[in-house]
C-alpha cells in the first residue's frame, strides 16, 4: 500500500532495548508516507499506556486527516 500524503497511514511497534541499568521497552509510531517517526513513548515497564501515548503524541504533532490508517503488529 502506497500513500501520497503525510499521515495517511501509519504504524506502531514495540521495542525492547538493553541497557547497563536494565530494559527498556520503546514504542514508536511511524508515518508510513515518509517513515519518519512521529510519535514515541519510553518505558522500564512493558504496559499498553505506551503505545498510547507514543500514538497521543503523533496525533498532536502530525493532525493525521480522517479517515487514517494505523496499523499495529500483534496488538500494542
Amino acid at each position: 500500500m502506497q500513500f501520497g500524503e503525510k499521515m495517511q497511514g501509519n504504524s506502531s511497534t514495540l521495542t525492547l532495548l538493553h541497557t547497563n541499568e536494565g530494559w527498556l521497552y520503546l514504542a514508536t509510531v511511524i508515518d508510513l508516507y515518509n517513515r519518519k517517526i512521529v510519535g514515541w513513548s519510553m518505558g522500564t515497564q512493558l504496559v499498553s499506556q505506551l503505545t498510547e501515548d507514543a500514538l497521543m503524541m503523533a496525533i498532536k504533532r502530525c493532525k493525521p486527516p480522517k479517515g487514517v490508517i494505523h496499523h499495529s503488529d500483534r496488538g500494542s
